[in-house]
Parts: C-alpha cells; sequence; structure tokens
C-alpha cells in the first residue's frame, strides 16, 4: 500500500500550478495533433488544469483565512475580500482591457458594458468573456467565508457538509438547466465546476495538518479515472445538464493526486523549479494566451504557419504576464511596504 500525505498538496502547490496552466495553453493551442495519439489526448483533456486550478484554490483559501481569522479576529473577512480581490481585479483589467478595446474598435459601447466587460463580470450576462475563470472566482470568493465557518469545525459533520453542498450545487444547476436553458448552455462551463473546488475548501485542514493516507494500490486507483473517462467516451446522457463537468471533476482530483506524487518522488529539483516559474504567473498567463492566439491567427496567418504563430502567442503571453504581474507586485510593495 502507498502512503500519501495531504501536505504534499501544500510543498508542490506551485509546481502543479505551473503544470495545470502550461496544460490549459496546450489545450488552447490550435493545429491538428490527431497523427500523434498520446499527444491529442494530453491536448483533449487539458481543460483539466482548470480543475487542479480550483481544487488548489479552495486549499489556499484555507490558509489565508485562517491567518486572518487568527489574528484579526471578526473582522478577517474585510481583510480577506479586500486580499483576494486586490489580487485578482487588477490583472484582470489591465490584461482584459486591451483586449475589449481592440474588440470594440471604435464601436460606441455603454460604459457599464466595459466596466463588466473588463473585469469578466459580463460573462453572467451572455457566456462570452474569456475571463470566465475570474468571474467564476469572484463568486467562489464572495462565498468562501460561509465555507470556512463550516470547514473550521472539528466534527465529523465535515464530510456531510461536503456531500452535502455538492449535491445541492448539482440540484441546483440542474434546476437552472431545466427551467433556463438557454442561460444554462451559456455559463455551464462555469457553472458546473463549484464541486471540485467545494471538495478543495474541506479538502485543506487535511493538507494542513500534513493527514496520511494509505492509498489504494495504484492498479485500483487508476480504475478510477478509466471508468470516468469510459462514462464520458460511451454514455450520451452524460452530457445532459452538464453532468460531464462533474465527471471531469473526478477526473481532475485524481490528476491533482498523481501529479502530488510524481513531483514529490522526482528528486529534480529544477523540474519543480521549472513548473514552479510559470505556477507564479497563471492568472497573467490565462487572461493573456487566447488574445494573443487569437489576434495572431486573424493577422497573421497567411504569413506565418499555425506553429510559429503559436509560439508566438506562449512567448508573448508569457512576457507579458511577467510584466503585469511583476508590475502589479512593484506597486504593491510601493505603496503598501511591508
Amino acid at each position: 500500500m502507498i502512503e500519501f500525505n495531504f501536505g504534499y498538496f501544500s510543498s508542490e502547490r506551485k509546481a502543479i500550478m505551473g503544470l495545470a496552466i502550461l496544460w490549459i495553453m496546450f489545450f488552447h493551442c490550435s493545429g491538428d495533433y490527431r497523427s500523434i495519439p498520446v499527444i491529442a489526448g494530453i491536448k483533449h483533456f487539458g481543460n483539466l488544469g482548470v480543475e487542479i486550478f480550483l481544487l488548489l484554490s479552495g486549499v489556499g483559501l484555507y490558509y489565508s483565512a485562517q491567518n486572518l481569522h487568527s489574528g484579526l479576529g471578526k473582522n478577517w473577512i474585510i481583510e480577506f475580500y479586500k486580499k483576494r480581490f486586490i489580487r485578482i481585479l487588477p490583472p484582470t483589467i489591465i490584461c482584459l482591457l486591451p483586449w475589449y478595446l481592440y474588440l470594440y474598435n471604435g464601436q460606441d459601447t455603454n460604459p457599464l458594458r466595459v466596466f463588466l466587460d473588463i473585469t469578466s463580470l459580463s460573462f453572467w450576462i451572455d457566456g462570452k468573456n474569456r475571463g470566465w475563470y475570474v468571474a467564476l472566482t469572484i463568486v467562489l470568493y464572495s462565498f468562501y467565508p460561509l465555507l470556512y465557518c463550516l470547514v473550521v469545525k472539528s466534527n465529523p459533520k465535515k464530510l456531510f457538509y461536503c456531500i452535502f453542498l455538492i449535491v445541492s450545487d448539482i440540484f441546483l444547476n440542474t434546476a437552472i438547466a431545466l427551467f433556463n436553458p438557454d442561460w444554462f448552455e451559456m455559463v455551464n462551463l462555469a457553472l458546473c465546476r463549484a464541486p471540485i473546488f467545494i471538495a478543495g475548501c474541506f479538502l485543506a485542514p487535511l493538507v494542513r495538518d500534513g493527514r496520511k493516507q494509505k492509498c489504494l494500490p495504484p492498479i485500483c486507483s487508476l480504475a478510477i479515472p478509466f471508468l470516468v473517462f469510459i462514462l464520458l467516451r460511451f454514455m450520451g446522457a452524460v452530457r445532459a445538464y452538464g453532468m460531464w463537468r462533474y465527471l471531469y471533476a473526478v477526473l481532475g482530483f485524481c490528476a491533482s493526486v498523481i501529479l502530488v506524487l510524481l513531483f514529490h518522488t522526482v528528486h529534480e529539483k529544477w523540474i519543480s523549479r521549472f513548473f514552479g516559474f510559470f505556477g507564479e504567473y497563471t492568472l497573467e498567463l490565462y487572461l493573456t494566451h487566447t488574445q494573443f492566439l487569437t489576434v495572431f491567427e486573424h493577422h497573421l496567418k497567411p504569413m506565418l504557419s499555425i506553429k510559429t504563430i503559436n509560439v508566438l502567442a506562449v512567448g508573448c503571453s508569457i512576457i507579458t504576464a511577467i510584466i503585469v504581474h511583476e508590475g502589479i507586485t512593484y506597486v504593491k510593495r510601493t505603496v503598501r511596504p511591508e
């Protein structure tokens, strides 16, 4: 039996986040890779990186909330919101503003719509905002203090709370799909991803305590994602009401565990440092890559190959992400020196 330490989710977090964002970027890349089935399969499941983000985000928020709660007492919630939204809104606005200026192209646009677009919140109106992950994050962060109050309780009911919240979320989404199918169709890629975030929230105390757990034999562990894959591949019913996204949450959790074990087992520190580097800029990379790719494909496709365009888009997004992240960090340190 393999012993798994949940504390690895914390020690390997940045490297896993870095691998996840590169996986998502590869998923967004254009080009046909069907001639190489393994590469095509890795690309096809690249959106699992989002599930990994949400799981680790749920874990990370617990540490932030706990530190603030212990230091500020009842006033921790206000400071929590300030820190979270200062972290996500400035890079979101900086990265999305050029994109929407490009799309507006001199059109007379309602100022409210501009605000909703560059903050990602317009996603909840028509589902067209490419910052949809940020739009989802804003909602999840808004509700997190309520979740924390349940997570922080030291009693056996925590597992019940976790299951109850996940099941309730699935029922709520199904009701929305039944009564407002058009809106559900536009926003379900975000709406149906809350369960993996909830799971991460309740997993957090185990991560903090470094709880050890005997794992199933590897062949049994691999059977879980294999069975989920079979359901996704051959059962059309799981497509109804966004059910397949809940199955992706299971795959995302399994992928996270496997990656944690891999990073912890591999002793080549440069590998962790390499992926950890990208883990520092995940939000900015997410917000810029598809925009660069779309613009380059539109304007450079007649002159450059698809591979060259993809390389350019990745390179430009990395450079922009570093500039935006480090620039905001510098401003924060200047305004509020530690």
